[in-house]
C-alpha cells in the first residue's frame, strides 16, 4: 500500500511525467491501465477496512457539515443566489429509472446531450462509450461539471475534445443535480461559459443499501441490468461509505426497427428541384464488387449493376443491417467516501472513484476502392495492371465487357467498388479507466472564518481497438500475383510471401482464370494477412489543488449583517496523450490517416467574492478571478449580482459576468486527422483573363500557369476536384475564447397560495472568438485572398498542391478563434403541491424553455440563424406528477419539445420534408413501500411509443444508422424496467 500513497503523493507534487519512486529505492513500473487498477484498488480498499474497522472518540463532538452552495464559495446560512439554479432531486431521479447521469441531465429543457449512444455509433467511433451534456447547446468543453463543486477529470480523448463522462458516475450515489445559469469562471475558472453542472453525491449513507434493477423495450429488446450495492456507517465523529455497481445495456440495431430498417436519403420526384420524399440509400461498396469502366457499370460476374431504390431487387448495400441505434455498454463502478472531524475546529474528507466503461461500436465492413485506396489512381499512382494479361481480369466476363469497351488498361477505370466482407464487420471497441481521488481539510477559526484546503486527481485512460480494417500495402503486394507452377497463383514479392502474402480478388471476377484456380474473393489465409491491427491509447490527467478562506469582514452597510467574503488561489493542471497505431499513422489503412497528440497547460487562479447586504431587501454579490495560462497567459473575468427580497412573495435576481474558455488540449496540441469532407480550390476556373487578388496569386504557383498555359485554364478534372484530404488539427497559437452573460429573473412565492411558487428568468450570452477548426475550403481562400506581395504558396505550410499538375493534393486546417454565438431565452420554473389531496399529496413541477436566439457568426460575416432548428427548439418543457399516498408513490413526466425545421435556410426540401413535428413523451412509474426496509417499483418511459421523425442522408440534422436525430428524438420506442431496492 505505501507504494501506491507515495505514487499519488508524487502525482500531486510533480508537474512532469508519472514517474514514481518506489519507498525501497527501486523505481515502480505502474503505467497505463495498471497504474489506474492499482491506485484505485489500494485507495478503495483503504475505505473498506475504514468502514470494518470501529471508530472510538473520546470526545463527543458536534459533526460539522460542509455547506456546498452552486456558484459560490462564500458559506450561507439560507440558500440563495443571483444566478438561476436549477435542481434535480433524487425523486426526480428515481422517478424516470435514470441508470445513467446524462441521460438524466439531458431531460432538463435547457441541456442536450453532446455525445451520447445515438451521435457515437458511427460518425465518431472514438466517441463510442461516451455521454456528455452541453448547456445551452454551446458544446460539452463550455460546459463545467463538477463533482461536490470541484472539477471532474475529462473522460473524451486527448485528440478529439474536452467533455466530462457522465458513464463513469452512478445514478446511485447522487443526492441531487444543480444547473447553474450564466457565465460563472469568476467563480470556477475556464470553461463556465455556458454555466455549471454540480452532481452532488450522497456523503452521510448509514446502513447497507441493495439495488437492482432490470429494464427492455416493449419489441422485447434493448435489455438492460444494473446492480448496486452501498455500504456505510456513521460514527460519532464522521461518516464512511463504500459502493459497487455494475450496469449492463445490450444497445440495439439499426435493422429492429421500422424507422431505421434500411438507409434512406432524399430524392426529387417531381423533378422541380426540391426533395420531396424519402427512399432507400444504398452502397455502391457491395461484397460481391462494383465495376465502372468505358461506360459499363458491372457487378463482378459481369452482369449488369442495378443500383436503383428498389429494396427486393437492388445491389446496392444496406447500411441499416450492420449498424447501431445504440451501442452496447458495460459499465462498473467501484466508489468510497470519508468525513472525519479530526478536532472541533476541523474535518477531513475524501472521496474515492474508480469506472470502467467497456464499448462496442460497429458498422458495415470497409468500403475498399482498389482504384483510389490501393493503387491511388485519383492521386497519380499507377496499377501496371494490364486487363489482357493479368489473371484476375482474363477470362471473365466483365473483363472481357470492359475490354470490348475499349479499356485494357487499369488505370484508365472511372473507379471499383468492394466491400471486404470475409475481414469482418467494421467498428472500434473502447475501454475507459476513470480514476478520481478528492481530499479536502476544512478548518474553522476561532474567529468564525473557514479555511478550505482540497485537491483532486483525475485521470482516464483509453484502449482503442478498431476492427475490420485492410493494410492498403499489402493488398497492393496481393494484387501482384503469377503462377505458382501448381496450378494456382501466388505472390509475385517472395519477401511479401515469406510474410505470409496470398493473392486475393476484390473485383468478383469469379470466371477469371484466377477465380478458377479458387481465388473467387478474401481467403481466411488471405483475410490473415490483409488485416491491419488498428486503435490508439490515450491517457488525460487533470491535477488541481487549491485554497480558500471565507467568512465575515469587519464591516458592514447601516444595520445589516457583515459582508461576506471568500479569497483564494488555485492551481489546475490538464495533460493529455493519444497514439494512434503505426498503421494508421503512416495512412496505410483504408481507416482515415490520424497523427498523435500529446500536451499540457496549467494554470494558477487567484479569486475573491464578495456578499454584501445593502438593505433588508438587496444584497450585492461580487466576485473577480485572474489567471495566468502557460498557454494563454493572463486572463480576468468578473461577475455583479443583485438579490432583492422584495417581500415574503417575491423576489427579483440580476447577474452579469464574463467568462473564459482557454483553449483545451485538442484546441492546442490536437494531432492531425483526415477526413472526406470536400475542400474547393479558389483556383479552380482561373485563366490569364480572370482578374483580382486571388486570381494573381494562383497564376503564381508555376504548375497552375502551366496548365493555362498548354490548356488555356487551370480547370479541375472531376477527379482532382475530389481528390484533396483535408486535415484537421490543434494549434498552439490559438486564443481564449471570452464570453459576456446576463440574467435577470424573479421568484414568486404568493402568500395567499401555499405551495406555489414560480421563477421566470431571462438569459444572455454572447461567445466571441469561439474556438473552432474551419474547413479546407475557408483555409484556401484566406490564404490566396491576401496581397500578391505577401502570398505564400504553401499558405504556411498548410496547402500542399502537386507540383507537376497543381491540385490541391493536401491541406490542414487548424484550430482557430472563428465565430461569434450568441443565444438569449427564458427560463421557467414552477411547482404547486397539493396536501391530503384524495387522501395522499400532490406535488406538480414544470420546467421550461423558451429560445429566443441562437445566432453563430463566422470570421467573414456569415450568419447562421439556427433558432427552431431541431437542437434549438424555441419551446421545451416538462411536467412532472408526484403523487403520494400511504405507501405507494405514482411519479410521472410528460417532455414536451416544440416543432422545428431541419434548416431554417432551406433550399433543398420540400416543406413537408424540412418541418418536424412537435414531440411528446410521457414517462410513468409506480412504487411501492412493503417496510422501513424493502420498496419495489416499475415502470415505463415513452409509455406511448411515440415514433421519431423520418429523415435521410441529405437532412441537416440527419445521424447515420437511426434515420433521424438520435439526439433530440427518442429512438427506441416505449421501454420497460423494474427494480427493487433494500435497505438494513
Amino acid at each position: 500500500m505505501s507504494q501506491h500513497i507515495f505514487a499519488i503523493v508524487n502525482k500531486l507534487a510533480s508537474r512532469s511525467r508519472y514517474h514514481p519512486v518506489d519507498p525501497e529505492g527501486a523505481k515502480m513500473n505502474i503505467v497505463g491501465r495498471s497504474k489506474i487498477q492499482k491506485l484505485a484498488l489500494t485507495a478503495i480498499s483503504s475505505a473498506v477496512l475504514l468502514i470494518a474497522l470501529p471508530v472510538v472518540s473520546s470526545a463527543q463532538e458536534e459533526v460539522v457539515e460542509e455547506i456546498i452552495v452552486t456558484g459560490s464559495h462564500i458559506r450561507k446560512d439560507t440558500f440563495s443566489s443571483s444566478s438561476p439554479i436549477s435542481v434535480l432531486d433524487a425523486q426526480s431521479i428515481e422517478g424516470i429509472g435514470a441508470t445513467n447521469v446524462g441521460d438524466l441531465i439531458a431531460r432538463v429543457p435547457s441541456v442536450v446531450a453532446a455525445v451520447d449512444g445515438s451521435s457515437a455509433n458511427v460518425n465518431e467511433p472514438s466517441n463510442s462509450g461516451l455521454s456528455t451534456i452541453a448547456l445551452r447547446n454551446l458544446g460539452s468543453s463550455r460546459t463545467l461539471v463538477l463533482v461536490n463543486g470541484r472539477r471532474y477529470v475529462s473522460g473524451t480523448g486527448a485528440g478529439a475534445g474536452y467533455g466530462v463522462d457522465l458513464n463513469t458516475l452512478p445514478t446511485t450515489m447522487i443526492e441531487r443535480v444543480e444547473v447553474l445559469t450564466g457565465a460563472q469562471s469568476a467563480a470556477y475558472g475556464s470553461d463556465a461559459v455556458a454555466g455549471v453542472v454540480n452532481i452532488i453525491t450522497k456523503t452521510d449513507f448509514d446502513g447497507i443499501r441493495i439495488h437492482a434493477q432490470t429494464g427492455q423495450a416493449s419489441e422485447g429488446d434493448r435489455e438492460r441490468q444494473d446492480v448496486d450495492v452501498t455500504i456505510g456507517h456513521n460514527f460519532s465523529d464522521g461518516n464512511v461509505w463504500f459502493s459497487l455497481g455494475f450496469s449492463d445495456d445490450e444497445g440495439l440495431q439499426a435493422i429492429d426497427r421500422a424507422n431505421s430498417a434500411f438507409s434512406r436519403r432524399s430524392i426529387d420526384t417531381t423533378g422541380d428541384g426540391l426533395f420531396d420524399s424519402l427512399a432507400f440509400e444504398g452502397s455502391s461498396h457491395v461484397p460481391g464488387a462494383r465495376l465502372i469502366a468505358g461506360g459499363l457499370s458491372l457487378n463482378g460476374d459481369g452482369t449488369p449493376f442495378d443500383g436503383g431504390r428498389d429494396l427486393a431487387t437492388t445491389d446496392r448495400l444496406n447500411f441499416n443491417e450492420f449498424r447501431s441505434i445504440l451501442i452496447p455498454l458495460e459499465r462498473r463502478f467501484a466508489n468510497a467516501g470519508m468525513t472525519l472531524d479530526v478536532s472541533e475546529k476541523a474535518t477531513v474528507s475524501m472521496e474515492l472513484g474508480f469506472a470502467r466503461v467497456e464499448s462496442r461500436a460497429t458498422f458495415e465492413p470497409i468500403p475498399l476502392s482498389v482504384f483510389g485506396d490501393v493503387f491511388k489512381l485519383f492521386k497519380g499512382g499507377t496499377s501496371g495492371m494490364d486487363l489482357t494479361t493479368h489473371p484476375l481480369w482474363v477470362g471473365s466476363s466483365a473483363g472481357a465487357q470492359i475490354v470490348a469497351a475499349g479499356v485494357t488498361n487499369f488505370d484508365d477505370f472511372g473507379n471499383t467498388f468492394r466491400r471486404t466482407v470475409e475481414l469482418g464487420s467494421r467498428g472500434s471497441g473502447n475501454i475507459r479507466e476513470t480514476f478520481r481521488i478528492a481530499a479536502a481539510l476544512d478548518y474553522e477559526f476561532d474567529n468564525g472564518m473557514f479555511l478550505d484546503i482540497h485537491g483532486t486527481y483525475g485521470v482516464t485512460d483509453q484502449v482503442q481497438t478498431d476492427f475490420g480494417d485492410i493494410n492498403l500495402e499489402r493488398a497492393q503486394l496481393a494484387l501482384n500475383m503469377e503462377a505458382d507452377g501448381l496450378g494456382g497463383f501466388q505472390c509475385v514479392d517472395e519477401i511479401a510471401r515469406i510474410q505470409g502474402c496470398v493473392p486475393f480478388n476484390p473485383f468478383g471476377t469469379i470466371d477469371s482464370i484466377a477465380g478458377q484456380a479458387g481465388i473467387t474473393g478474401i481467403s481466411p489465409e488471405a483475410a490473415e494477412y490483409l488485416a491491419a491491427a488498428v486503435g490508439l491509447t490515450g491517457n488525460i490527467e487533470q491535477t488541481v489543488v487549491a485554497a480558500v478562506l471565507s467568512g465575515d469582514l469587519p464591516f458592514s452597510v447601516g444595520n445589516q449583517d457583515n459582508a461576506g467574503f471568500a479569497f483564494g488561489l488555485e492551481y489546475r493542471e490538464e495533460r493529455g496523450e493519444e497514439t494512434p497505431d503505426g498503421l494508421r499513422q503512416k495512412g496505410i489503412t483504408r481507416g482515415f490517416n490520424i497523427q498523435p497528440t500529446k500536451g499540457n497547460f496549467n494554470v494558477i487562479d487567484v479569486f475573491g467574492e464578495i456578499q454584501l447586504p445593502l438593505t433588508d431587501m438587496l444584497t450585492l454579490d461580487a466576485a473577480v478571478r485572474a489567471g495566468d495560462y502557460s498557454s494563454v497567459g493572463s486572463t480576468f473575468t468578473w461577475k455583479v449580482g443583485l438579490d432583492a427580497a422584495v417581500n415574503d412573495s417575491i423576489r427579483f435576481r440580476l447577474a452579469a459576468s464574463t467568462a473564459v474558455r482557454a483553449p483545451n488540449v485538442t484546441d492546442l496540441f490536437g494531432g492531425a486527422f483526415a477526413s472526406a469532407a470536400l475542400s474547393f480550390d479558389p483556383c479552380n476556373g482561373v485563366d490569364l483573363t480572370t482578374t483580382g487578388t486571388t486570381a494573381d496569386n494562383c497564376r503564381s504557383v508555376p504548375a497552375i500557369m502551366t496548365r493555362i498555359i498548354n490548356d488555356g485554364s487551370f480547370a479541375l478534372t472531376q477527379v482532382e476536384g475530389q481528390n484533396t484530404t483535408t486535415f484537421s488539427q490543434g494549434s498552439p497559437t490559438v486564443e481564449e475564447e471570452e464570453a459576456d452573460s446576463f440574467t435577470i429573473g424573479a421568484i414568486f412565492t404568493p402568500t395567499g397560495l401555499e405551495g406555489l411558487s414560480i421563477a421566470v428568468d431571462f438569459y444572455s450570452i454572447e461567445i466571441d472568438d469561439a474556438i473552432r477548426v474551419p474547413s479546407g475550403t475557408d483555409v484556401l481562400n484566406r490564404c490566396y485572398a491576401v496581397a500578391p506581395g505577401s502570398f505564400d504558396p504553401t499558405c504556411g505550410g498548410l496547402v500542399f498542391r502537386s507540383p507537376a499538375f497543381g491540385p490541391v493534393l493536401d491541406v490542414r486546417a487548424a484550430a482557430n478563434n472563428e465565430d461569434t454565438i450568441e443565444t438569449s431565452g427564458i427560463d421557467v420554473e414552477a411547482s404547486y403541491s397539493f396536501d391530503n389531496l384524495a387522501g395522499g399529496d400532490l406535488l406538480i413541477s414544470f420546467g421550461a424553455n423558451f429560445l429566443t436566439e441562437f445566432d453563430v457568426t463566422g470570421r467573414a460575416g456569415d450568419k447562421q440563424d439556427l433558432s427552431g432548428e431541431v437542437l434549438f427548439p424555441e419551446v421545451r418543457f416538462n411536467l412532472n406528477f408526484d403523487y403520494n399516498i400511504n405507501n405507494f408513490n405514482i411519479f410521472s413526466q410528460v417532455r414536451f419539445r416544440d416543432e422545428t425545421k431541419d434548416r431554417n435556410d432551406n433550399t433543398i426540401h420540400t416543406a413537408e420534408l424540412n418541418d418536424i413535428d412537435s414531440v411528446v413523451y410521457v414517462d410513468l412509474r409506480g412504487s411501492y413501500r412493503f417496510n422501513d426496509s424493502v420498496s419495489a417499483y416499475i415502470g415505463s418511459n415513452n409509455l406511448f411509443d411515440e415514433s421519431p421523425p423520418a429523415m435521410g442522408f441529405t437532412h441537416k440534422n440527419f445521424q447515420q444508422a437511426v434515420n433521424t436525430n438520435g439526439t433530440a428524438f427518442d429512438t427506441v420506442g416505449r421501454q420497460w424496467y423494474a427494480g427493487i431496492t433494500a435497505t438494513f
